[in-house]
């Protein structure tokens, strides 16, 4: 078991910090402290950093969707090699998940963190001067290793300053990166992809160099400023720092009351983590299919594919000159901004409804729906109808974020919290694998690059995802109560009295805490 009191980082800070607990802080003195405004001032300077480094992950990861027309040209790749391309990233990120995030626990996020940070700008910038399909997928599967335990390793880290409640939240502020690095990333792709040409560079190698070199400079102040404990977040008062660390330890010690799982193998072994890891990879086949196709299905259906345009003298790619990609890159990022107001939208409306089930399946489903309707759309009414659809069907699929990933809090702590994020996780990487390897292959496989099936399979994807998600059993009302607040009072109650304890009372979620973020 890992206890937040006994965080390797910082064991100077972490004793002081007790011994003004026992002595130089009097109880009165800790109740003065605005417990609110303490967590607003440590969830804002961990969901900033935390924030950045989501958008930093995803333009590394995802940029290869804005260079795929160039790159494709440039390399002679199909649609097939391509997309296993895309997806191999998601082999090395699923194989090295578990251990990355099991030495995160031991030497600490911002060491760790900064360190897979520098790995994997590195490995982004190198990207740019790949001539073999052999190259693309070593490097590819090499980012996926360097990124790997970066979304499991904040939300571990994350689940040591906050409770449940607040975690779901401030979780979904940070993943809200995952849609506006492509609106962010849609214009900055349009800008790089214009110096096509200059010092002998192509528009696609530009986008690499450029977006890998600002992660490495990210890494030092990633390293410098994210507080590793409760005890040392220089953003708090003395008082603050004291309060949240001692509530932080009465959570864990109220947890192993409760008997949730706090072992690795505990984890590991848990089924709900499975049952969460296989709707997890399956949203995960439809997210990053949507991600790293998208482009190109713009492409394709407001300008004809690549065999259609060749036919009737239309150039593409390379031949093109950055304009055109450019133009191309500005309107994926319309798909995606939509997403990353419902997905903020949805998780305010779960957390005070109290309800996770149909918060994550019904705009799952719908999303899943306006996919399967866009090859009808578009044969009916044309790509404008069809891109719609597309946008509804992105804003819908976003929306899982919130529900999914409070519900780990709710039942697992410690190192099993750390094991059993990073295999959920590690599944939905197997998805990110599975989404883009299975477009490029239909997409070949139809005549001229059709999308229309590709497009139809995520659906079903997210409407399989929205039916599990729907039958999610809720973990025991005695295995959540007093997790979150780290009331002892709640350990010796019988399940019959907890199950007419308020859900409020048992999982709290906190009015205030959403309105800073974003």
């Amino acid at each position: 078991m890992v206890s937040v009191s006994a965080h390797s980082l910082d064991d100077d800070a972490q004793t002081r910090c007790h011994q003004q607990t026992r002595v130089g802080l009097e109880p009165l003195e800790l109740e003065q402290v605005d417990h609110e405004r303490a967590v607003r001032r440590v969830s804002r300077h961990l969901v900033v950093l935390f924030f950045l480094l989501a958008i930093t992950c995803y333009l590394d990861r995802a940029n290869l969707a804005f260079a795929a027309s160039q790159l494709r040209e440039d390399l002679h790749f199909s649609a097939t090699t391509y997309g296993l391309g895309a997806g191999v990233f998601f082999i090395g990120y699923a194989l090295f998940q578990i251990p990355s995030n099991l030495i995160l626990v031991k030497v600490g996020a911002p060491l760790w963190l900064g360190c897979m940070l520098a790995l994997w700008g590195a490995v982004a910038a190198l990207c740019a001067f790949i001539t073999s399909a052999a190259q693309f997928m070593t490097l590819r599967f090499l980012l996926g290793i360097a990124e790997c335990g970066a979304f499991p390793g904040m939300w571990y880290h994350l689940s040591l300053f906050l409770d449940a409640g607040e975690l779901g939240v401030a979780y979904t502020g940070i993943t809200t990166a995952t849609a506006l690095s492509q609106v962010i990333g849609g214009p900055l792709a349009a800008a790089l992809l214009l110096l096509d040409g200059t010092f002998g560079l192509h528009g696609w190698q530009w986008l690499f160099i450029c977006e890998g070199i600002p992660t490495i400079i990210f890494a030092v102040v990633l390293k410098v400023y994210l507080a590793p404990t409760p005890a040392t977040a220089q953003c708090l008062t003395t008082q603050e720092r004291v309060w949240l660390q001692k509530r932080q330890d009465e959570t864990i010690a109220a947890r192993n009351e409760s008997n949730c799982h706090s072992s690795v193998k505990g984890g590991l072994l848990n089924w709900r983590v499975w049952y969460l890891g296989l709707v997890w990879l399956l949203m995960e086949s439809a997210l990053f299919g949507i991600i790293f196709w998208c482009p190109q299905l713009i492409e394709a259906g407001f300008y004809g594919s690549q065999d259609e345009s060749t036919k009737a003298g239309i150039p593409q790619g390379a031949a093109a000159g950055g304009w055109h990609d450019s133009k191309v890159a500005l309107l994926s990022a319309a798909v995606f901004a939509p997403a990353a107001v419902a997905m903020m939208i949805n998780a305010n409306l779960s957390k005070h409804a109290q309800e996770r089930h149909w918060h994550g399946c019904l705009p799952v489903f719908a999303a899943g729906v306006c996919l399967e309707l866009m090859p009808v759309a578009q044969e009916l009414f044309g790509f404008r109808t069809s891109f719609l659809l597309l946008i509804l069907g992105a804003a819908g699929a976003w929306c899982i974020h919130g529900p999914l990933h409070s519900w780990p809090a709710t039942f697992l702590q410690g190192n099993a919290a750390a094991a059993g994020t990073a295999l959920i996780n590690s599944m939905g990487a197997l998805g990110g694998f599975i989404g883009p390897s299975l477009i490029g292959f239909l997409a070949d496989d139809s005549d001229e690059d059709d999308y229309g099936a590709a497009m139809m399979a995520v659906g079903i994807f997210m409407m399989c995802a929205a039916v599990l998600m729907l039958g999610f059993p809720e973990p025991a009302v005695s295995q959540i109560a007093g997790i979150s607040q780290g009331h002892d009072d709640n350990v010796n109650k019988t399940d019959q009295e907890l199950e007419r304890q308020p859900m409020l009372e048992a999982i709290p979620w906190e009015s205030h805490y959403v309105d800073h973020h974003f």
